[in-house]
């Protein structure tokens, strides 16, 4: 999931300009600003206004607003737009008014460091995972997600769990469009989805193996507030090749507990936390439950 990586970025669809009181120029000039976020980050006038399907016109207007306004630079030398720094302060606001990121971050270090793991926060954000947050330690990074990154939400064991322990209407809407395959273990079939679902309610965590690539696995567990809704998901990276069903349920284990840890700062009031989570464990999803033929079929 760091992951959960080599996938380029899911876009959401936006419906905005049929909504009353919304300026359809405005709409079109902050999708310029979303384009210049995405890799590779540097976007000369033709590509940016070919990309959005915006008049070469209207797209140099655009690009000139948002230079004028500090958010964008252009380098004269190589004819392109990147984003400026005005657009970090926009951006990075949003984390540090976010109790999520707050609670989670010491936590997140200290399980990288105890379990010599790149550990990743997400939020669930349409048909992606949205990272707010990385971690590692030397030597473990495996794959690397920027904050800001996302991923699709039916391929990463973040995405998974915050889809199953979600609205059955969200999960109705996702299972109801294609499922992009990334790998030969990528689940496709909604129906396997599904029962892959209903067993990540049952354990109250996710698996991802090798789903969006070959050589990575993930296990990851809910946070939640302090009404009990899963707001966000911690997830480990694991090289797939060491992930057996023992190491998967010591990795549930103590991301079932750091997450309960967050959530516990967020509010939450667990009736009892220690039997919860070894209640939950069960048998893992490697081995028993799910054989590797079965995942190498998506099953």
């Amino acid at each position: 999931m760091a992951g959960e990586s080599g996938v380029s970025a899911t876009k959401d669809s936006r419906d905005g300009l049929t909504m009353p009181g919304v300026m359809g120029s405005t709409l079109r000039c902050l999708s310029v600003l979303e384009l210049l976020a995405t890799p590779p980050f540097e976007y000369g006038l033709t590509q940016t206004a070919q990309t959005l399907g915006l008049a070469k016109g209207t797209a140099r207007r655009f690009l000139a607003t948002l230079e004028a306004a500090g958010y964008v630079e252009r380098d004269p030398a190589h004819r392109v737009y990147r984003l400026a720094s005005k657009s970090l302060i926009v951006g990075t606001a949003y984390l540090r008014r976010s109790p999520i990121y707050r609670a989670a971050y010491l936590h997140m270090q200290e399980l990288a460091r105890v379990a010599e793991v790149m550990v990743h926060l997400s939020v669930k954000e349409g048909d992606s995972v949205l990272f707010l947050c990385t971690v590692g330690q030397p030597g473990t990074v495996y794959l690397y997600a920027d904050i800001g990154d996302r991923r699709p939400v039916h391929a990463t064991a973040m995405g998974k769990l915050l889809l199953a322990l979600g609205p059955d209407s969200e999960q109705k809407r996702i299972l109801g469009k294609p499922l992009e395959r990334y790998t030969e273990y990528t689940i496709v079939d909604p129906v396997v989805m599904e029962n892959e679902l209903k067993m990540i309610r049952e354990k109250g965590y996710a698996v991802m193996y090798r789903e969006i690539y070959e050589q990575l696995a993930a296990v990851a567990a809910p946070v939640r507030d302090s009404t009990g809704s899963v707001v966000a998901a911690i997830c480990a990276d694991v090289k797939a090749d060491c992930l057996t069903p023992e190491s998967e349920l010591r990795y549930a284990k103590i991301l079932l507990e750091t997450a309960l840890r967050i959530s516990v700062q967020l509010g939450y009031r667990p009736v009892n936390p220690d039997t919860a989570i070894l209640t939950s464990l069960g048998q893992p999803f490697l081995g028993g439950n799910r054989s590797v033929a079965q995942l190498r079929a998506g099953g």
